[in-house]
């Protein structure tokens, strides 16, 4: 009887958990896409409706419970890869072959052996292996920025496990531990509902320090990122002992695309180079950063020199081999200068880098305005060598 009142008593604290997630989910929630509270506010109405059913004394109600008790891991499972964004179709369909396997184990079992603790014997197995896959999900994404909330999901999950044999397999008998066992389930049952909504609050402030850390325009890291993101690779370079080099550079006449193109053809020209350099290096390991108006700043962790060399003239040529479009059609194209330093000494900062491929930059711009105005002069020049008419002697 006692057992009966403690199933009513979980089935409607499930009741109630589910129901405060689904709503205080729509208020911190965001992803308008995301469905995974609703997930878990599912698995929290199955496993409720079903500790509910499993306390009365109808014999159909009893069964209709044992199909949504043990039917309630397998929704877990996809409110799971929902909130941790992981593909279920693989792990899924073994879940729901466990599922029926359970339940037609236990009709068996009721037919040959009609006794109830025999009959429960399926669950006793399957609902842990079940939630054993559900704990590996949770612990396998070591790189999501809900890792804390994950873990602690799994300990609830274990925690739950460890309840459910230790009441379906009559280990503890006395009142006062049971009652310290009925304890533990409520734990379980708010620690669930409560870590999966520290995954969705750990992810908005995530999803916050991303967007105030991207430049909305390329979608590359702002300057803000860079001494966060920058400093730390340099550090493990440093670590490491490898070298660790950085590119500074700008649009060559960005000012006149402004001014003579609009705006629009600025900001195409930006995106360009930003695709050009994605495309180019390393998505993991490279820092590429928008430093501001035209200028864009790269780390290269574990590169030498030469080979940043290298990497600068592929971008020059990448660049160059862009065709844009202004507003009204009209095609034109873009280059960039590009500035390289290698960092020399463990004493290097990124501040130190920035500065160096700076200069290196400006020496670059200064020699391609040279040679352009020597070019130039050299198109003026008159034929034949004659003298040039001054309005002072003339």
């Amino acid at each position: 009887m006692e057992n009966l009142l403690i199933y009513r008593m979980y089935g409607l604290l499930l009741l109630s958990t589910g129901f405060a997630v689904a709503m205080l989910y729509r208020a911190i929630q965001t992803e308008k896409t995301d469905r995974s509270a609703y997930w878990i506010a599912a698995t929290c109405f199955c496993g409720g409706l079903g500790l509910i059913a499993l306390s009365t004394s109808s014999n159909t109600l009893h069964w209709v419970g044992i199909v949504l008790f043990v039917a309630t891991p397998n929704i877990l499972h996809v409110a799971i890869g929902s909130a941790t964004r992981q593909s279920v179709r693989r792990t899924l369909p073994w879940m729901i072959g466990i599922t029926i396997s359970c339940f037609l184990a236990t009709v068996l079992l009721n037919i040959v052996v009609p006794n109830w603790p025999i009959r429960r014997a399926p669950a006793v197995f399957s609902i842990p292996l079940m939630e054993a896959v559900n704990v590996w999900f949770l612990l396998r994404r070591r790189d999501s920025p809900t890792r804390l909330a994950n873990m602690a999901m799994a300990v609830f999950l274990l925690l739950h496990v460890a309840v459910f044999a230790i009441r379906t397999g009559d280990i503890i008998t006395d009142s006062f531990h049971q009652r310290w066992l009925a304890y533990a389930g409520m734990t379980v049952i708010v620690g669930l509902g409560g870590s999966f909504l520290g995954m969705e609050s750990l992810r908005s402030r995530h999803e916050m320090e991303r967007i105030a850390m991207t430049d909305p325009l390329t979608g590359l890291l702002n300057r803000r990122a860079l001494e966060v993101v920058a400093h730390r690779e340099l550090q493990r370079c440093i670590r490491l002992e490898k070298p660790c080099s950085a590119l500074m550079m700008d649009i060559d006449r960005f000012k006149e695309i402004n001014d003579n193109m609009g705006h629009a053809a600025g900001d195409a020209a930006l995106r360009a180079v930003a695709g050009v350099l994605q495309s180019m290096l390393r998505p993991t390991d490279d820092v590429i950063t928008r430093h501001g108006g035209d200028e864009f700043f790269v780390l290269l962790p574990e590169c030498g020199e030469d080979n940043a060399e290298w990497i600068a003239s592929q971008i020059r040529q990448g660049v160059a081999g862009c065709t844009l479009y202004a507003v009204d059609d009209t095609p034109f194209r873009i280059q960039v200068s590009v500035g390289v330093a290698t960092s020399s000494h463990h004493e290097m900062t990124v501040q130190d880098l920035l500065h160096a491929s700076d200069i290196v930059l400006y020496r670059e711009k200064q020699i391609t305005r040279s040679k352009n105005a020597a070019m130039l002069m050299k198109d003026h020049r008159p034929e034949g060598g004659g003298a040039h008419v001054h309005p002072s002697n003339a």
